[in-house]
């Protein structure tokens, strides 16, 4: 014995089997277990919840905002994605045709075309042929070939055109390819929808690069965006890549070539005979009176072989649907200096190119 003092006391926690916690308090040597007295507190779960919930609390506060600074400094993103995004919200809600007397023409094809097709060259020189107006819309993507669910949505709108012209082809397999485990058509487009904000990481730090960190000069390239999209709108749709020109006078040196030339090599286009999307366009054509004429694209001299004339294989796939035509080659070939870099036309160049669709599809829509 101690004089006063009593028996150590230690208290402890037990977790019972369905995950509530209890206290042993009182726990002294020599008593029995059944004289220990057992306080039951909260259950785990009520302690977990909370943290949870401030978890959620806290992603769902950093997302709004990220969304927030997205939607209101857009022009801080790349030019490609500002253009991207722009044609696709025409096609699902916009109208690319303003003149309900004109005809109406779109485009289609990746940033060849977005570069080389100039609209209001094209609409002048074709009304003065057909002796009505004409209104067409350049939907070249950059980087994206793809064209079968913007056409279709405007189609179906009733904002779709009455001629079609394209320098690529639909392919074997559909855009829009739904299976119990593919639920959305396009995966891309639903990330951008649900994360706007994905690529601000990256745009912010090619603008800091760009800036050179200068506040003025961000300010400025951002400014510079803004009006490239207004140019944009204005020209419909055509885009001279001034960023990608690093040569003077905005033309590629005449003797530039690259290793991945291959002048003696042709390039042909493929035109799928059958596949899902050109049966499903050939309704709509047929139901709609759209007439879809397959035109050249354009390469660089020497970056490839010249193209025959007709393409006779595609004019064998596309035998008897008569809302579709071949006309002239898969591509045409032009010198460096309608280039402002290896892949895209200067303005000279985008004015060459437009005519020379101008005279090769003027009497075909004209039905001369």
């Amino acid at each position: 014995m101690h004089g006063g003092a009593g028996p150590k006391v230690k208290a402890s926690n037990l977790l019972t089997r369905n995950g509530t916690e209890t206290v042993e308090t009182g726990v002294v040597a020599g008593v029995l277990p059944e004289q220990r007295v057992m306080v039951r507190s909260r259950p785990a779960a009520d302690r977990i919840l909370p943290l949870v919930l401030i978890h959620l609390a806290i992603c769902t506060v950093i997302y709004v905002a990220l969304t927030i600074v997205c939607r209101a400094f857009p022009y801080v993103q790349a030019g490609a994605d500002l253009v991207t995004q722009m044609k696709h919200q025409i096609a699902k809600t916009g109208r690319p045709f303003q003149n309900p007397g004109a005809l109406h023409i779109a485009v289609f094809g990746n940033s060849r075309v977005l570069s080389g097709f100039i609209p209001a060259q094209f609409d002048e020189a074709v009304a003065a042929v057909l002796g009505r107006p004409v209104e067409s819309y350049n939907f070249g993507l950059p980087g994206d070939t793809r064209f079968v669910d913007d056409l279709e949505t405007m189609i179906t709108r009733g904002v779709g055109p009455d001629v079609v012209l394209l320098t690529a082809s639909w392919t074997t397999e559909p855009e829009s390819q739904t299976t119990p485990f593919h639920f959305w058509a396009n995966d891309q487009e639903i990330i951008d929808r649900l994360f706007p904000f994905r690529r601000l990481p990256r745009d912010l730090l090619i603008l800091a690069a760009s800036s050179h960190g200068s506040p003025a000069r961000a300010r400025e390239i951002y400014e510079n965006n803004r009006k490239s999209m207004q140019a944009v709108e204005a020209s419909r749709g055509y885009y001279f890549l001034a960023r990608m020109s690093h040569f003077r006078n905005d033309e590629l040196p005449p003797d530039l070539q690259l290793q991945t030339d291959t002048p003696s090599v042709m390039k042909t286009r493929d035109v799928p005979a059958h596949a899902p999307d050109l049966e499903n366009l050939a309704a709509l054509f047929a139901a709609h009176h759209i007439r879809c004429l397959l035109v050249p694209t354009y390469y660089r001299e020497h970056e490839y072989a010249a193209a025959p004339p007709i393409n006779q294989s595609t004019e064998r796939a596309l035998a008897g649907r008569a809302n579709f035509a071949v006309l002239g080659p898969d591509y045409y070939l032009f010198p460096n200096n309608y280039f402002s870099d290896p892949k895209h036309l200067n303005p000279r160049g985008a004015q060459v190119y437009t005519d020379l669709l101008v005279k090769l599809t003027a009497r075909t829509i004209t039905g001369r």
